[in-house]
């Protein structure tokens, strides 16, 4: 056999082999596909065999989450506060940082919350939520999709951190005559070290807090969102963790379900 002859078997051989790993590829991620859709049925329908509603399109998707310690970012409330603020001075350090400038004050604490406020002579508004989109970016803050929400003259974005939400953490912008007033809420630092407990599947999660509400007693009858995520937990110095694990939205409340430990709380509002 020639050596053009034997060249061609050989590329139509490896042809061949890459449409046969292609074809077991896809057919391993379609079995993938249909088990996660026959355990989220039946998920719902344990819920509904114990009086809770639940829906599978109320279900987020499975996110790649690890736990990562957080230490405060001084220089990022830095940068918070010039791209509200301006040109301003740092007055106060410690556990309590202060800025001042022409347009007014703001204050930071180690547990990332923050208050600036403006004075009433601040620029004007065109648009309250294209107002705040720009200034989360000059802020460098990364927001959930959508990025800001609207109620009145007030705007709100919830944190992200590597494109996973960080549900205890929300910006506030509120505006008055046209022109903002104020901003304010909490911020998550960057996780380093993200080696700790790995997000949870979906199904622990739920089974974790339909046992939860039975042994509290709470009268919870439908589940209208469950998503992936973190929570924020810091101490007065600054220092803790970005927690994975998946945020459950009912009828009574929000719930956090902590991947790990398993612990599970009450979301309060940031």
């Amino acid at each position: 056999m020639s050596a053009g002859k034997i060249k061609n078997l050989v590329i139509v051989a490896l042809a061949l082999i890459n449409v046969f790993l292609i074809a077991t590829y896809a057919w391993g991620e379609a079995g993938e596909i249909s088990a996660h859709r026959e355990m989220i049925g039946d998920l719902c329908a344990i819920m509904r065999g114990n009086g809770i509603s639940l829906s599978p399109s109320a279900i987020g998707d499975p996110l790649r989450l690890a736990a990562g310690e957080a230490r405060r970012d001084e220089s990022g409330e830095d940068a918070v506060a010039q791209a509200v603020l301006g040109a301003c001075e740092k007055t106060g350090a410690g556990n309590i940082s202060r800025y001042e400038s022409e347009l007014g004050t703001a204050s930071f604490n180690g547990r990332g919350e923050f208050i600036i406020e403006l004075l009433p002579a601040a620029p004007a508004a065109a648009d309250a939520e294209s107002s705040a989109r720009r200034l989360l970016r000059a802020m460098g803050i990364e927001t959930a999709a959508p990025s800001v929400s609207r109620d009145g003259d007030t705007a709100y974005a919830i944190c992200m951190f590597e494109d996973a939400p960080v549900f205890n953490c929300q910006i506030r912008f509120d505006f008055k005559n046209g022109s903002l007033a104020g901003v304010s809420g909490r911020r998550s630092y960057p996780a380093r070290d993200t080696t700790g407990d790995s997000i949870s599947g979906v199904a622990d999660a739920l089974l974790g807090f339909l046992a939860y509400v039975k042994s509290e007693g709470i009268p919870c009858g439908a589940i209208t969102g469950v998503d992936a995520g973190y929570q924020f937990n810091v101490n007065a110095a600054g220092t803790g963790e970005l927690s994975p694990g998946w945020r459950v939205v009912s009828n009574t409340g929000e719930y956090f379900v902590y991947s790990g430990s398993g612990a599970i709380e009450r979301a309060v509002s940031a």
